[in-house]
């Protein structure tokens, strides 16, 4: 299991000080792990489940599957990724015609004598 851990870990941003701070050890225990010297203890696993939530017990224990299960939140969010790309081609035509719009209300503005209208604002 060491090795798996060693490989986790390195995968990881975690310098050894991180882990030994989170799982309140001191880093001599943490390298322990890494090493095989010593067993993980219950803290240090649960560090790696919470920092790690895809993270297969199976591999890390048996070394049977893939490091990181598959997250079904991953294909949920892959799934509204593309309704939320279909409703965006939908209003796409919808969002040219107001452009449009607003580009000819800009235009009929510059039409209007601001002068004139400074002038009407001011007196009233």
């Amino acid at each position: 299991m060491h090795l798996r851990i060693k490989k986790l870990l390195k995968l990881s941003e975690f310098s050894i000080a991180d882990i030994a701070a989170k799982v309140a050890t001191s880093e001599s225990t943490i390298r322990n792990f890494k090493a095989g010297r010593n067993e993980p203890s219950v803290a240090f696993l649960k560090f790696l489940f919470t920092e790690f939530p895809d993270l297969n017990p199976k591999w890390l224990f048996f070394d049977e599957g893939e490091m990181l299960l598959k997250d079904e939140r991953n294909s949920e969010s892959q799934l509204r990724i593309e309704l939320l790309e279909k409703k965006m081609q939908e209003i796409q035509p919808i969002v040219k015609s107001l452009n449009k719009k607003l580009d000819q209300f800009v235009e009929s503005f510059d039409e209007v004598d601001l002068d004139a209208l400074i002038k009407l604002i001011k007196a009233s």
